[in-house]
């Protein structure tokens, strides 16, 4: 999934918010999402040259999931302060990376472009429903973030992310 953004003077940004994949490999192309019967999504794919379909499990949670935000815009030249994030769900085995990208940077999950990069986890933390992060990150226009839900096992009850904020203040132009 993806979406052109609005830059400002006309011009637009593509960035990929979302991509599905199966457990054992990543879908190149999604011809149909649809939900066909009950509570039950279904995705028409091609998987290695061969069409499939696919239904969602709700009865497991997919380890390594990412899920991409849209491009952020704060005033020019801003500072973040803290995220804060807040959680409905934090059970037994949950585990999520989070990670912020300046502007339309590529994303690599820990890499030198990885403003963030904070693995929350419940052996680490308990049952939390919000951790407030102190996090000074100087100079920023835009952002995006990824969450990647980094649980061991389809069976450990993943954290699930019900909203994150980010605290910040612009910095005043200075005229001489």
């Amino acid at each position: 999934m993806s979406a052109l953004l609005p830059l400002g003077n006309g011009r637009y940004g593509h960035h990929e918010i979302m991509y599905p994949h199966l457990s054992t490999a990543m879908i190149t192309a999604v011809g149909m999402c649809k939900q066909l019967s009950g509570n039950f999504l279904y995705v028409g794919n091609t998987v290695g040259g061969v069409n499939t379909i696919v239904k969602i499990n709700h009865n497991s949670y997919y380890p390594n999931a990412d899920f991409k935000t849209r491009l952020i815009k704060l005033p020019y030249r801003s500072n973040i302060k803290e995220i804060r994030v807040y959680f409905s769900q934090f059970g037994t085995g949950a585990s999520v990376t989070l990670s912020l990208f300046e502007g339309y940077n590529a994303m690599s999950v820990g890499g030198a472009n990885d403003l963030l990069n904070r693995q929350l986890t419940r052996s680490a933390l308990g049952a939390i429903q919000e951790f407030i992060m102190p996090q000074f990150i100087p100079d920023i226009s835009s952002f995006y973030m990824n969450f990647r839900f980094d649980h061991s096992s389809q069976v450990n009850t993943a954290a699930i992310i019900q909203k994150v904020e980010a605290v910040y203040e612009p910095i005043l132009n200075k005229t001489a």
